[in-house]
């Protein structure tokens, strides 16, 4: 094996070991670690700097959008958008024939509402402090709340501004807004699977003795201190500003950085109206946006001195020359079915930064289109996240449920298996449609 080929590996081997087992920052993990490899392999500081740059070039777009996209959503999350949104779902639910099934469907669809910030912390705040109740008093299992709620979120995890398209975007190397806009079709079809799913769940809890009727169930209270439900206008406009921006983002009609930032210093503007509560606001929402670039940015470093490097062309054309003919070609669909155990043992960053540059480098030695390997591999990857351990915001879920997190994979690991495997077909027939 060449000298590159086996420094490439033992660093991919060395990054997933410590961010799954070490006490280590992801940020030192993905700036040290290939930093000493590729010293190892015998380049200069000079030109690892170089190697660096060029990666920072390549995520420059992911940097603005999460930053300006995360900020936007919280923004709207503070004023109270989606409180308006979802209440009188909730409301309409509790009213419905079959409550059971109607109420988490809702508790999905707020769940979907919630996690337009792709932020897991933020979709489980929105989602079960309103949830909860209803599901208590029609005695309906807590798990399959969280089962809803992930199999949703997992659907819109494939949104540009969260992590797996982020990050798989910059393996690409391309604008995540671009990558999205392959995979939408399939995102679309997955969530239709996720909320068919729901409906199979609240079917499910109903034989198992839960209590159909709509006697006795909570009442929901608004907020009176959002400025969306004080303000009948500002709802209006909030709604607008984001369909307008969606639309923005779909028909391309502006580079996506630069639409986040006109956008969200807008909502800024409208909802704060001075100076020190805008920079007061922005110091809230900063310590979440501060985490989520450090990582893109040290990414960045990893992914520009991996590539750059040749360490990933050559751990890839090792591999290809020990892999039989036949299989090569189609290691990314054997390494998707598997996704769902993957991420369960790897967690997010090993398999998004670890893993994927070399199977995409790897396909892409048969003639695989890089692209559509990674778009292969990132779908079931994004439903499945809900299950992993390693993933900080499923024990926060697990926590507010009353439930162990090894509890929550025994109940939904079939279903978010299933959801992962429908997933496949999906994105391999709607990326050759639209791509």
């Amino acid at each position: 094996m060449d000298v590159l080929a086996v420094i490439g590996l033992v660093t991919f081997l060395a990054i997933i070991i410590l961010l799954v087992k070490s006490p280590f920052s992801p940020v030192a993990v993905f700036v040290l670690v290939p930093v000493m490899g590729a010293l190892t392999a015998g380049f200069t500081l000079g030109e690892i700097s170089d190697f660096a740059k060029l990666g920072f070039t390549s995520v420059q777009t992911s940097v603005i959008v999460t930053a300006f996209a995360i900020l936007y959503f919280s923004i709207m999350s503070d004023v109270g958008m989606f409180e308006v949104i979802t209440k009188p779902i909730i409301k309409k639910a509790g009213k419905s024939k079959s409550p059971v099934t109607a109420i988490i469907l809702a508790a999905a669809l707020v769940a979907t509402i919630g996690h337009l910030d792709g932020a897991g912390a933020t979709t489980i705040m929105i989602t079960l402090p309103l949830m909860i109740p209803f599901f208590d008093k029609l005695k309906m299992d807590r798990r399959a709340l969280g089962l809803s709620m992930g199999l949703c979120v997992g659907a819109m995890n494939l949104v540009p501004w969260t992590g797996p398209t982020r990050h798989t975007a910059i393996v690409l190397g391309m604008d995540p807004v671009a990558l999205w806009k392959i995979i939408l079709p399939a995102q679309i079809v997955m969530l239709a699977v996720g909320y068919t799913m729901t409906y199979m769940l609240g079917r499910r809890e109903i034989k198992r003795g839960a209590v159909n009727s709509v006697s006795g169930l909570p009442s929901v209270q608004s907020e009176s201190g959002y400025l969306c439900v004080q303000k009948k206008a500002y709802f209006i406009f909030n709604i607008a500003l984001t369909l307008a921006l969606l639309t923005t983002l779909v028909m391309g009609i502006m580079n996506s950085g630069f639409t986040f930032l006109v956008f969200t210093s807008i909502a800024l503007l409208v909802n704060y109206r001075s100076k020190k509560l805008q920079g007061k606001k922005i110091k809230e929402f900063s310590p979440g946006i501060l985490n989520m670039v450090l990582n893109v940015i040290a990414v960045g470093v990893l992914i520009g001195i991996m590539q750059e490097g040749g360490f990933v062309e050559a751990l890839a054309n090792a591999v290809v020359s020990v892999l039989p003919a036949s299989v090569g070609p189609y290691t990314y669909l054997i390494i998707a079915f598997l996704a769902t155990p993957l991420l369960m043992v790897l967690g997010t960053g090993p398999y998004y930064q670890g893993l994927m540059p070399v199977i995409v480098g790897i396909c892409a030695q048969y003639g695989t289109d890089p692209v559509v390997a990674a778009a292969v591999l990132l779908v079931p990857s994004g439903i499945s996240v809900s299950l992993s351990p390693l993933v900080p915001a499923n024990h926060i879920s697990c926590g507010m449920l009353g439930y162990e997190m090894g509890d929550g994979i025994r109940y939904g690991w079939k279903w978010v298996l299933a959801a992962a495997w429908i997933a496949i077909p999906v994105v391999c027939l709607t990326v050759h449609l639209f791509y």
